[in-house]
C-alpha cells in the first residue's frame, strides 16, 4: 500500500528505525482477482495496468507487483486460475523497467507462470508449477524464483486456525510447489529469498526459518544463503547492498559459527550491522 511506501521513506530518512524496505506499493490484479478488496488495486487492459503501475510510481514504489494467477487466501478463485493476459503482463514489465524498477509477478497456476515469464518479469512468487520448460526459459532470461516455502507451511500446520477452503487449497499447492521447486533446481534457475509475511502464521523476520526450509528442500546453503542476499538484491535493483565489498553498504551479520555448516545459525545472529551501525543482534 501507499504506507509501505510510506515507511520505507521514513526509514531511509531516518525518521524511522528499520531494515532497507523496497516497497512495492499495491499490487496489482484483475476486476475480481486474488486479492482484491484488500492489497491489490483492480485493473483491467495493458493501458490501463500500465497507467496503474505509473501511479504506484508517483506513489514512490520502488518496485511493482502484479497477480498473475488465483491464490489461497481467495475464496471462490482457484489458486491456478488464469489472471492477467499476457499482453497485460507486458505492458506491466515494459512500464515497470522503464522506471528502471523491478516487477515481480504472484503466480501459482502453470500458465500465468509461463505468461509472465515470456511477459519479462523479473520474479515468480510462490511458482507452484513450473514445468521443466519454463523452468529452462527462467534459466535462460534469468528469472528468479521465489518459492515462499513459509507460507503455505503457516496455512497448512495451523489447519485448525485457518479457513477450510484455504487449507484445503494450501495442501494443493504444497505438493505442486515441491515438485516445482525441485525442477528448478535442477535447471539451475536462481531462487530469491522471500517469505510472503502477513500470511496466517507466518509473521515478518522469517528469512532465516524460510533459508531453512529451501534447504531441506534440496537447495545448497550456499545458494540459499545467495538468495536472501546478493540474489534478493540484484532482484529488487539496489547495487549497494547485498555483497560485501568496498564501497558497498556496511550491512553485515556476525555467527558465532559457520551458516553454510548449520544453517539454523541463521536465527541467531551475534550482531546485525545496517550500514555499519549496530542493528541488532545477542551481543551485549
Amino acid at each position: 500500500s501507499a504506507y509501505a511506501c510510506s515507511v520505507a521513506q521514513a526509514i531511509d530518512d531516518g525518521l524511522a528505525d528499520g531494515p532497507t524496505v523496497v516497497a512495492a506499493g499495491r499490487a496489482l490484479t484483475i476486476t475480481g482477482g486474488h486479492g482484491h478488496g484488500s492489497f491489490a488495486y483492480e485493473v483491467d487492459g495493458p493501458e490501463n495496468v500500465r497507467r496503474a503501475v505509473r501511479e504506484q510510481m508517483r506513489a514512490g514504489a520502488r518496485a511493482i507487483k502484479v497477480i498473475a494467477t488465483g491464490g489461497v487466501l481467495t475464496p471462490g478463485v482457484s489458486a491456478d486460475f488464469t489472471a492477467f493476459t499476457f499482453e497485460e503482463l507486458q505492458a506491466a514489465a515494459d512500464e515497470a523497467h522503464k522506471w528502471n524498477r523491478g516487477i515481480a509477478a504472484h503466480a501459482i497456476g502453470g500458465a500465468g507462470i509461463e505468461n509472465a515469464v515470456r511477459a519479462g518479469i523479473d520474479s515468480i512468487e510462490h511458482g507452484s508449477q513450473i514445468s521443466v520448460a519454463v523452468a529452462r526459459m527462467m534459466k535462460e532470461r534469468g528469472t528468479f524464483h521465489v518459492p515462499t516455502i513459509s507460507a503455505l507451511r503457516g496455512i497448512v500446520d495451523n489447519p485448525d486456525e485457518v479457513a477450510g477452503y484455504a487449507v484445503e487449497k494450501g495442501d494443493q499447492v504444497m505438493s505442486w510447489l515441491r515438485d516445482s521447486f525441485r525442477r528448478a533446481v535442477r535447471e539451475g534457475v536462481r531462487f530469491a529469498c522471500g517469505t510472503d509475511s502477513g500470511t496466517p502464521f507466518n509473521p515478518h523476520g522469517s528469512a532465516p526459518l524460510e533459508i531453512e526450509r529451501m534447504v531441506d528442500w534440496g537447495l545448497t546453503p550456499l545458494k540459499a544463503l545467495q538468495s536472501a542476499t546478493s540474489n534478493a538484491a540484484e532482484l529488487l535493483r539496489v547495487p549497494e547492498i547485498g555483497t560485501i565489498e568496498v564501497g558497498k553498504a556496511g550491512d553485515v551479520v556476525l555467527y558465532d559459527g559457520e551458516p553454510l555448516d548449520e544453517v539454523s545459525l541463521l536465527a541467531a545472529p551475534l550482531l546485525v550491522l545496517k550500514n555499519g551501525d549496530v542493528a541488532g543482534g545477542t551481543l551485549p
